[in-house]
C-alpha cells in the first residue's frame, strides 16, 4: 500500500475511532460469517461428491446387473426353444442323436440354473427348475436287441 495511502487512513483513525472500531468489528464479523459459509459449502461439496460415487456405482451395478438378466433371458428362451421337446425323464440309450440332445439339455438346464442363482433369479424360476428336474428320474430304455 503506497505511503501516502497510509498516511490519509491513519489520519482518519485519529478523526474517527470510534467509527473505525465498530467497522473493524464489524469486517471481522463479516469475515468469520463468511469464513464459516466457505467451510460449510465446502462439506456440502465434499458430501455431493460421495453421494455422485455411490449413485455412479449403483449405476454401474444396475447396468451390469441388466446385462446378466438380459443373458438370463435370452438363455431361458434358447433353452425352452431349444429343448423344449427333450423329454428328461427318459434316456432312450438306442438312440445317439436322442442322448446328445438329452445330455445337451441336461447340461443346458444346469447352466441355466446356474445364471438364475447368480442373479437372484432361482427364486422366481424355482418351480420351472424342480419341474425339469422332477422329469429327470431317469427311465432307461436299452432297447432290447431284436432276434434274428
Amino acid at each position: 500500500m503506497p505511503a501516502d495511502q497510509i498516511a490519509k487512513l491513519t489520519e482518519l483513525a485519529k478523526k474517527y475511532p470510534k467509527q473505525i472500531a465498530i467497522l473493524a468489528v464489524l469486517s471481522i464479523g463479516i469475515f468469520f460469517y463468511f469464513e464459516g459459509q466457505r467451510v460449510q459449502l465446502s462439506k456440502l461439496e465434499k458430501e455431493l461428491y460421495q453421494k455422485e460415487v455411490v449413485l455412479k456405482q449403483k449405476e454401474l451395478e444396475l447396468a451390469a446387473k441388466s446385462k446378466r438378466d438380459d443373458a438370463f433371458n435370452a438363455s431361458l428362451e434358447k433353452f425352452n426353444s431349444k429343448f423344449g421337446d427333450v423329454d428328461l425323464s427318459t434316456e432312450i440309450q438306442c438312440d445317439d442323436a436322442y442322448m446328445r440332445r438329452y445330455r445337451e439339455a441336461k447340461t443346458a438346464l444346469d447352466a441355466l440354473e446356474g445364471m438364475a442363482k447368480e442373479t437372484g433369479k432361482y427364486g422366481a424360476y424355482e418351480n420351472f427348475f424342480r419341474e425339469k428336474r422332477g422329469w429327470i428320474h431317469n427311465d432307461i430304455n436299452e432297447c432290447s436287441k431284436k432276434e434274428s
